[in-house]
């Protein structure tokens, strides 16, 4: 059962596919995990500006309230374009809950070189400590404090 506060969908921005099937392996069917996802050279998001605020959007949607998204933007992708920012300050007023995340600050990895299985664990696993005080409210047995149980 769903306490009050806890997060139905969790919004990445700028992740890559095997960091989020690592996350997703975490935490199990709750809550939603959805990703904007970054191209591989982590240039640009993988989507045209307009489809990456329209999936953001959609993604958002799916909880019952803004109140219960949490969007965490990593700062690997070299360039998030203005309508995607301007979208995420937008859940942000609605109540949505944002994490924007800084290399190298409050435990985020700090990229230096390629995104290697080494970092791509590390990153899964800053992501779930900073999501889980967000999801314990959800009462799952896949929320748990390490990530390779």
């Amino acid at each position: 059962m769903r306490e009050a506060g806890a997060v139905q969908v969790v919004i990445l921005v700028g992740a890559i596919e095997q960091v989020l099937l690592r996350v997703r392996r975490h935490f199990g069917p709750e809550p939603v995990i959805r990703s904007i996802p970054m191209m591989k050279n982590g240039h640009d998001l993988l989507r045209p500006p307009a489809v990456a605020r329209s999936m953001l959007e959609r993604y958002a949607e799916e909880a019952s309230t803004y109140e219960d998204v949490v969007v965490m933007t990593l700062p690997y992708c070299r360039r998030v374009h203005r309508e995607v920012r301007d979208s995420i300050d937008t859940l942000a007023e609605l109540g949505a809950r944002i994490i924007r995340m800084k290399q190298g600050t409050d435990g985020c990895p700090k990229l230096e070189g390629r995104m290697d299985a080494t970092f791509q664990e590390a990153l899964a696993d800053f992501i779930v400590d900073r999501l889980t005080p967000f999801c314990v409210g959800l009462g799952l047995p896949g929320v748990r404090a390490d990530f390779r149980q």
